[in-house]
């Protein structure tokens, strides 16, 4: 090898063998739920399992014909689209969703959805800002979200004080 290919050539040393995914918490219907954030999917969806959980949830419209496909190239089993509201710190969003049999997430959030919104995804300080920052929440990943602590039950704790939950005896 001559010393002008050892200048040119590069090698990677590790590519991590996990994708990191991008969340942020919300609820639809009154049922708390990570919500994945993908900006590369064409649509806003919900998986059939949760859309079942959902009291009072409105009727899904089927679709005719719809060739959604997932980010592996498989065809998607799409059994309709439904408008739903979407919660995020107390705001709430009306989204169209499809409604997916056997997906991998509760709810994925489109780009359809962030265009909407007009939505800034900063990755340097982890948040999602949507309405033109008028919404700003943490943007959360896989490892993160390990260290997520949630409690069970709603708790309020006024600003500068402090409060022990879940204790017993």
């Amino acid at each position: 090898m001559h010393d002008e290919d050892k200048q040119t050539k590069t090698s990677v040393t590790y590519i991590s063998a996990s994708a990191v995914h991008s969340y942020i918490f919300g609820s639809v219907s009154k049922h708390n739920l990570r919500i994945l954030c993908d900006s590369g999917a064409f649509c806003s969806c919900i998986s059939l399992q949760f859309y079942n959980k959902l009291k009072n949830k409105p009727p899904s419209f089927p679709v005719s014909v719809c060739n959604l496909k997932a980010a592996n190239n498989v065809l998607l089993d799409v059994l309709g689209i439904v408008d739903l509201d979407l919660v995020i710190c107390g705001v709430s969003i009306p989204v169209q969703f499809y409604v997916i049999r056997n997906l991998s997430q509760n709810c994925i959030l489109g780009g359809s959805f962030f265009e909407e919104c007009k939505a800034t995804i900063n990755y340097g300080n982890k948040t999602l800002s949507l309405y033109e920052n008028t919404i700003t929440v943490p943007l959360l990943n896989d490892i993160d979200l390990n260290k997520t602590l949630r409690t069970t039950t709603k708790l309020r704790i006024p600003p500068l004080s402090g409060d022990f939950f879940g204790q017993t005896g």
